[in-house]
């Protein structure tokens, strides 16, 4: 198993760090996004589930269960951002508290996704190089807001601080996440053309969100860690604070 000690990590060592937090405490992992995904499927099926084929296409619909997507998917992340940064510092567990802690910042969270994005999309259609260079400049956005409870602006700032000198090893962490996470989504969406059936198909989107979606939110809190570690010694300060002596009574 591997070790989870505060240290530098090469991409590879993120990834596999993020699945050994998840692999610990799954069932928290779970839970929290459970406590957000399920009622957004839900608002979705309501909506009308995506159709997989393609062949009815309602655009309101489809852009409303878009829509709802991506803000579970960006709740999602803030909640397992914080439940997973109390695992890797060696924390207790509270899902309750993660969730207390990610759904008042919802409004900073989502505000900042969409910037996000639409800098990325932009950054692409403007150079290529530029959105990957906005997708490393960004990637601590939510540990910012959710951790260390700034305001989107200062999460900006914040974010482009940490991946100063370090956006090859950034890019190189997400791709080598989003390429697993990418792995078991395209095999959901075969299996949703197999069957041809919309509900089905938000069912397997569902447990794909609930089971694999956490591992790739986990990766950015490690690599949020990873950064201020090198950048800020920030091992180097936790360790300090265990070690300072404890006031006598």
């Amino acid at each position: 198993m591997s070790d989870l000690v505060l240290r530098a990590r090469t991409p590879v060592e993120i990834l596999d760090a993020a699945v050994t937090l998840f692999r610990r405490h799954a069932a928290q992992y779970i839970t929290v996004a459970a406590a957000i995904v399920v009622p957004f499927a839900v608002l979705q099926l309501m909506v009308g589930a995506p159709d997989p084929t393609g062949e009815s296409v309602d655009i309101g619909a489809q852009l409303l269960n878009l829509v709802v997507t991506f803000i579970g998917y960006a709740l999602t992340s803030a909640a397992v951002t914080v439940l997973g940064a109390a695992a890797y510092r060696g924390e207790p567990l509270d899902p309750r508290g993660a969730l207390r802690a990610a759904l008042p910042a919802a409004p900073r969270v989502i505000a900042a996704t969409v910037a996000q994005w639409l800098l990325i999309v932009v950054g692409f259609f403007g150079l290529i190089i530029g959105g990957f260079w906005v997708t490393a400049m960004t990637f601590a956005l939510l540990p910012a807001i959710v951790l260390e409870r700034r305001g989107v602006s200062a999460a900006f700032s914040r974010s482009a601080a940490l991946s100063r000198g370090r956006k090859r090893h950034i890019l190189a962490t997400i791709f080598l996440g989003g390429l697993a996470y990418a792995g078991v989504a395209i095999v959901v969406s075969l299996a949703g053309l197999f069957t041809r059936n919309a509900v089905f198909t938000l069912l397997l989107t569902t447990l794909v969100q609930l089971v694999a979606y956490p591992i790739f939110a986990l990766v950015y809190t490690v690599l949020y860690y990873d950064s201020r570690i090198r950048l800020e010694g920030y091992d180097l300060e936790v360790l300090e604070r265990s070690l300072a002596p404890v006031a006598a009574p």
